[in-house]
């Protein structure tokens, strides 16, 4: 299986790298190192969780995708303070189809990655609404692909991921309010929503 993760992953990147021009003004040059930072970071949290429990040798190829297309939407995230519909929806279209096709870890089997998405997806909207909008629209839309990897470990994880994502955009405001930003001022949450569901994922299970 490790040839069909190779050509998952080179298939990915001519994707993300033709998508990229189209929604961030950053030079490729600049953005490449926080993307395939991001993507190994998110990929090392997913090798730790999945090598924790049985799993069918294809779900390698669909890491592969997650991780590169994470790694992406956190570059994008960090420079251009958005994150793409564009890139997170066909992501979760291939990522919740490839993981419903094979066999989950979740305690509900096959129907923990759809649990996971509409759990993850509803907490997201409705922190979305009661945050007059501080939190956008495309954390809202990437919030599926999130819901559905936590899913097919444990739906209920959830949670453990929403707190982490709190703790750490909470500690990073924070931060910001002592070195002189103004509060009210926002900042890209995207990748504390990607960083409390690495961390979710390696809890323990």
């Amino acid at each position: 299986m490790t040839w069909i993760a190779l050509v998952a992953a080179t298939l990915t990147v001519t994707w993300l790298w033709n998508q990229l021009p189209r929604y961030t003004n950053v030079a490729l040059r600049k953005l490449l190192p926080t993307w395939f930072v991001s993507a190994a970071v998110f990929a090392c949290a997913l090798t730790i969780s999945t090598n924790r429990v049985s799993h069918p040798p294809a779900i390698w190829a669909i890491w592969c995708v997650v991780a590169l297309t994470v790694g992406a939407l956190f570059a994008i995230d960090i420079f251009e303070r958005r994150l793409p519909r564009q890139i997170s929806l066909p992501c979760f279209v291939v990522t919740i189809l490839g993981l419903i096709a094979t066999t989950s870890t979740s305690p509900i089997g096959r129907w923990g990655p759809i649990t996971g998405a509409v759990l993850f997806t509803s907490c997201i909207y409705f922190l979305h609404r009661v945050s007059r909008r501080s939190l956008g629209v495309g954390d809202v839309l990437v919030s599926p692909l999130l819901g559905c990897i936590i899913g097919w470990f444990n739906p209920w994880l959830i949670g453990s991921s929403l707190v982490f994502a709190s703790l750490s955009g909470g500690i990073y405001a924070v931060f910001l309010l002592l070195r002189g930003t103004k509060r009210g001022e926002f900042f890209a949450y995207g990748p504390f929503l990607f960083l409390g569901t690495a961390l979710a994922i390696i809890s323990p299970l």
